[in-house]
């Protein structure tokens, strides 16, 4: 998700990636420039560089990307299924209870608990929230 967040080629990357074929969750970001909105639904605290920052990138992407790129980006789903070595698992983004959840390392532990939590049934194992698959320095020596 979020294919064009602070991306400085948004029309060559949503077609790089729509063009390979490859499975892709949609995020806030595709999910506004899909409906053409104000902005990127990101929910920055109003003033922030956060907010600066996406309304330069979002302003900018909002005005060269296409129609057939919108329709795509709207077409995205919000979770994909699938099996991996016996499990049921779900990409998503942000998180199942909020397509824009930010989660940061100062993030307090009873949030992360409450936003780790199996909306999904107890056999369904989120395995990809937000942009990012993978902290750096996190599962290093496990290869995933």
């Amino acid at each position: 998700g979020d294919l064009v967040a602070y991306c400085g080629n948004p029309v060559e990357t949503i077609d790089l990636i729509r063009d390979s074929g490859m499975a892709v969750v949609g995020g806030n970001c595709d999910e506004q420039l899909g409906a053409s909105a104000s902005d990127c639904g990101c929910g920055f605290e109003p003033g922030s560089a956060c907010a600066r920052l996406s309304a330069a990138w979002y302003a900018f992407a909002d005005s060269v990307v296409r129609p057939d790129q919108r329709r795509w980006l709207a077409s995205l789903p919000g979770r994909i299924d699938l099996r991996i070595g016996g499990r049921s698992l779900a990409a998503i983004h942000g998180s199942a209870h909020s397509i824009n959840s930010f989660i940061f390392a100062g993030t307090p532990e009873g949030e992360k608990r409450w936003r780790r939590r199996r909306p999904f049934g107890p056999a369904v194992h989120p395995i990809a929230r937000g942009a990012t698959l993978a902290q750096p320095g996190r599962h290093r020596d496990a290869g995933q």
